[in-house]
């Protein structure tokens, strides 16, 4: 069962335009269909960017590169027979 909320925005000229122009483009039933793809987007963006962020931790890490290491050790060590 979805549950859907009401929130009132404020948002800028040019912000409302864009976002109307991606609901026709796209052909998205309503303007909520398109808050929900912007904020889809936007979490796949901070996604993204966590995981680059984990990438650079990881490349300047040797502990983290050793536990890593220490997780792929493990499924291999079980399917041993």
């Amino acid at each position: 069962m979805r549950v859907s909320y009401r929130k009132h925005v404020s948002l800028s000229e040019e912000a409302i335009a864009f976002l109307e122009s991606y609901q026709r483009t796209h052909q998205l039933p309503n303007f909520s269909a398109t808050i929900e793809r912007a904020a889809q987007a936007l979490k796949r963006q901070t996604m993204i960017e966590g995981y680059e962020q984990f990438a650079v931790d990881y490349a300047s890490s040797s502990e983290l590169q050793q536990e890593a290491q220490s997780w792929l050790e493990i499924p291999m060590l079980e399917a041993k027979p």
